[in-house]
């Protein structure tokens, strides 16, 4: 694993890594970097799903970790890489997180302590969060092509309601 960080550290951009990110001996991602001087700068988030993402660089080179839950993944993917690319590539951030106002399809339940991201599908002018938002629910992940954001915390939203959205 080290000989594969370095090189990876050597030849690329940006390196983005999924898995191995825990706490103690079992957070081998971030392990393999430390040897060659990671300067970490998060780790872990406040959000559901993809709480264990984590970023740091080793010189100039960006290590994007993403958790190894596939849904975890695609999300932290589209929250922080998407917008980490476009600043590598000259863009504004703004340019890879559109948030639009959407209605919303049907009620949506309250939420706890962490900003939470709703795997959504367009339904005519509204969105429908699908039911079934457990992170081990690929089926889901399947039929989204939206997130919708929550805030920490927050009640119960009513149908009709305005929500923000993210194009995947």
């Amino acid at each position: 694993m080290q000989a594969a960080a370095s090189d990876a550290v050597a030849e690329a951009d940006v390196v983005v890594v999924t898995g191995g990110a825990s706490v103690g001996e079992k957070d081998l991602a971030k392990a393999m970097f430390e040897p060659l001087g990671l300067d970490p700068l998060f780790s872990k988030v406040a959000i559901k799903p993809g709480k264990p993402a984590w970023l740091g660089r080793v010189g100039d080179a960006p290590i994007v970790g993403l958790p190894g839950n596939p849904t975890s993944a695609l999300v932290t993917a589209r929250l922080f890489l998407a917008p980490l690319l476009a600043g590598i590539r000259g863009q504004p951030i703004d340019t890879a997180l559109q948030w639009r106002s959407v209605q919303l399809a049907s009620d949506l339940g309250g939420c706890g302590p962490r900003e939470t991201f709703h795997r959504a599908r367009r339904n005519g002018d509204a969105v429908e969060v699908l039911s079934n938002q457990d992170s081990s629910a690929q089926g889901a992940l399947a039929n989204a092509d939206m997130l919708v954001r929550q805030e920490p915390n927050s009640a119960a939203i009513e149908a009709g309601a305005l929500v923000q959205a993210l194009d995947f």
